[in-house]
């Protein structure tokens, strides 16, 4: 029994140091310098992100459309399973301020529309703002599916996923 202690006490020391030491991170993502009413676009893998920044008394919302890029994305993946949308605001070494994350019910939504996106609005509020310049990303996470024929002439349900967001660093 006294042999595990130091064992035990070892272990939660580590996992401490390893909570206060991470940060979640967004600098593999692409980016955009932060701007006030000034309409932008965003363009990752998968999602153009169309957006314009304001301020409010406390934080800041982020409005606009999240278009699938058609040309990156199989035809037949027409049904929405999952789709989650985020925003995050950034200091210049990517570390993650605020975030605000969007999900979509699949049950609302009948079929992925390539041409009009998803209209969303994300309001971030940081709990400090840091000197120097601010930066706006998005992410994703989708899992589309559809059907494609098989050789049996039937047909069979694809599923096509995608992803793209923060990541928590150590």
């Amino acid at each position: 029994m006294h042999r595990r202690i130091p064992f035990v006490v070892a272990l939660i020391l580590l996992t401490a140091f390893t909570v206060a030491c991470s940060h979640t991170s967004v600098r593999h993502l692409a980016r955009n310098p932060f701007q006030l009413d000034q309409p932008k676009q965003l363009s990752l893998k998968f999602w153009k992100f169309s957006y314009d920044t304001k301020a409010s008394q406390d934080s800041f919302e982020v409005s606009g459309t999240a278009i699938p890029l058609v040309k990156n994305i199989p035809d037949w993946a027409v049904h929405v399973d999952e789709l989650w949308l985020e925003a995050y605001v950034a200091d210049a070494k990517g570390f993650v301020l605020a975030r605000d994350l969007f999900i979509l019910d699949p049950a609302k939504f009948e079929g992925l529309d390539k041409s009009s996106g998803v209209p969303f609005v994300f309001r971030l509020k940081p709990e400090k703002l840091v000197g120097g310049p601010l930066y706006i990303s998005f992410g994703y996470r989708m899992t589309l599916s559809g059907n494609v024929p098989d050789e049996n002439g039937g047909s069979k349900k694809k599923v096509f996923f995608g992803n793209e967001s923060a990541v928590t660093r150590f």
